[in-house]
């Protein structure tokens, strides 16, 4: 939960709520709108009773919510910043600090399409199956990508994987979570009920047209798996990682089932 002090409130005030939430900066705001923001090394350096608007740092940076790390972190290196505030036209997120950008550019970011990997999947699959929550893997997986990728090269092949994680970028919302989960494989963790997963994976598929590329190009189609959402079948509940990992490969032997013949690999 994002805190903040008012401008009248006293540095000892900030630092209370700074220790007591391990934060490194406080924003400071009045009826909703950012004032400043207050550092922990300044407030610490003045008298206790000193005002909050009197040492506070003004016209801090401001970044949107869906501001991508990656890009977040550009804007600190090219500014020379080392904290700034994340908040929306309604709303204060919170405050982001260099340290916390590092932090969280040490976890798995593809650059081409600005998604997590695989590990932010199951991260996000431990922390809800260890809730009890129910979830539902949905596999996307291109069909002959290898084949497209050599007819026309590798250049075009980005711009598809590209096209292809905007297009499900769209499709998603904020309780799902989207990954980029291989070299032409995406996958998305929903907390939507089997219906609701399915109809989403149906919607995904339709607004497959979109993939065309300009130009002369064969258009690019994929494969939709799926697997969760329901105790259709008994699956091994040993423990949360074990069950996040069945369901994955679980909704990858779905969406090779369900692969052009083509496509599928020969038996051994």
């Amino acid at each position: 939960m994002p805190v903040w002090v008012n401008p009248s409130h006293t540095v000892e005030s900030a630092l209370i709520l700074m220790k007591g939430h391990s934060l490194r900066a406080i924003a400071v705001m009045e009826k909703g709108a950012l004032l400043g923001v207050l550092t922990f090394d300044v407030a610490s350096s003045c008298p206790i009773e000193t005002l909050a608007q009197d040492v506070m740092r003004k016209k801090p940076a401001v970044f949107e919510p869906d501001e991508q790390v990656v890009k977040a972190a550009q804007q600190f290196v090219d500014e020379d910043i080392d904290l700034g505030v994340v908040m929306d036209d309604t709303r204060f997120y919170g405050v982001v600090t260099s340290n916390t950008l590092l932090r969280e550019l040490r976890r798995s970011w593809d650059t081409l399409t600005g998604l997590g990997f695989s590990d932010r999947l199951r991260e996000w699959g431990i922390e809800q199956l260890s809730s009890g929550r129910e979830i539902t893997i949905l596999f996307i997986d291109l069909d002959s990508f290898g084949e497209y990728n050599k007819k026309y090269g590798h250049p075009v092949g980005d711009r598809v994987l590209k096209r292809v994680a905007k297009l499900l970028k769209g499709s998603v919302a904020e309780t799902d979570i989207l990954v980029r989960y291989g070299g032409d494989e995406f996958a998305i963790g929903t907390l939507r009920a089997r219906a609701e997963a399915e109809d989403l994976a149906a919607a995904i598929k339709e607004g497959s047209a979109s993939l065309f590329l300009e130009g002369d190009y064969h258009p690019v189609t994929f494969t939709v798996g799926i697997a969760g959402g329901r105790r259709s079948v008994t699956r091994p509940d040993i423990h949360v990682a074990a069950t996040l990992d069945w369901l994955i490969t679980a909704a990858s032997r779905d969406a090779m089932a369900k692969k052009p013949r083509k496509d599928k690999p020969s038996p051994a």
